[in-house]
């Protein structure tokens, strides 16, 4: 890159970073005059897995949302919010799959913020050590451990939800109707035996468009779930389709720069770039 060509792609990173910064300052104090909410999607948090969040970047993220004008709310209380008239920042926090280093590296710093979140969980997985057929189809991050039941019950007097991720993290989109009931009601069934509480919340596997089809929102319907999640990039400020809300994926290479952008809605554009892939893998 030539000296005029580096000049010219700082000009540009700087006006992208001042165009986030003002962004953020709207979306971190003015909290007043608008209403937003925006579902956070983490998966892994590990000192050393090479996909995960480190556990110190983690807890600069979660230092950042106490320290700013956000309103981390459970997702228990997402409808309330969504009905009453108070304006704020919402976020909420969730995790998929359910890895045990959630509960080793997650927790604690979860509550030493007092913070709430959800884990979704992909039951057949639970209290597993050894992985079948299931586990290589399923994409897993390989060699991770998963919760145990015992772990999940220690979370759940802590503030911690817990909603279905499936029961074996299939391709809801590449499964019949009668496969696509038995790993909802499945997952559904094992987890509210194990907490002793109804499960009202899922979160589909991939979660793209191309991952989500008509069936699976009917059974999910049908069987009283509240809400359904994809991964569908976006926040929102009201709800259209309750099964099919968008989330904001936390990756493991993010900065502390890139977490508040993200927060402050300048990577929304992806909303679209999600739609037109899914869209284009539906249609091949």
């Amino acid at each position: 890159m030539n000296v005029r060509l580096y000049k010219r792609f700082l000009k540009k990173s700087f006006a992208k970073q001042w165009k986030v910064l003002s962004k953020l300052r709207e979306t971190a104090h003015e909290d007043d005059v608008i209403k937003t909410f925006r579902i956070l999607i983490y998966h892994s948090i590990h000192p050393s897995y090479p996909l995960s969040i480190r556990p110190a970047n983690f807890e600069r993220q979660m230092k950042y949302l106490a320290d700013n004008k956000f309103r981390v709310i459970s997702l228990d209380r997402l409808q309330d919010f969504l009905d009453a008239e108070e304006k704020g920042n919402f976020i909420i926090l969730s995790f998929d799959d359910g890895y045990a280093d959630n509960f080793d590296y997650a927790f604690p710093i979860l509550k030493d913020f007092n913070l709430p979140a959800i884990i979704f969980l992909a039951t057949r997985f639970i209290n597993q050590d050894k992985f079948d057929d299931y586990y290589q189809n399923a994409r897993f991050y390989p060699g991770l451990r998963f919760l145990n039941w015992k772990q999940i019950d220690l979370m759940l007097s802590h503030g911690i939800s817990f909603g279905s991720h499936t029961h074996s993290h299939i391709d809801l989109d590449n499964a019949s109707s009668e496969d696509i009931e038995k790993e909802i009601i499945t997952s559904k069934e094992i987890i509210e035996e194990k907490i002793g509480k109804a499960v009202h919340f899922f979160a589909y596997p991939f979660g793209q468009l191309n991952n989500i089809n008509s069936k699976a929102v009917g059974i999910l319907n049908k069987f009283g779930f509240k809400f359904a999640f994809s991964s569908i990039w976006g926040g929102f400020k009201t709800v259209s389709n309750p099964y099919i809300l968008p989330r904001c994926l936390i990756d493991y290479n993010d900065t502390l720069e890139d977490f508040q952008s993200k927060l402050s809605g300048f990577w929304d554009y992806f909303r679209y770039v999600h739609l037109v892939k899914g869209l284009i893998k539906k249609a091949f």
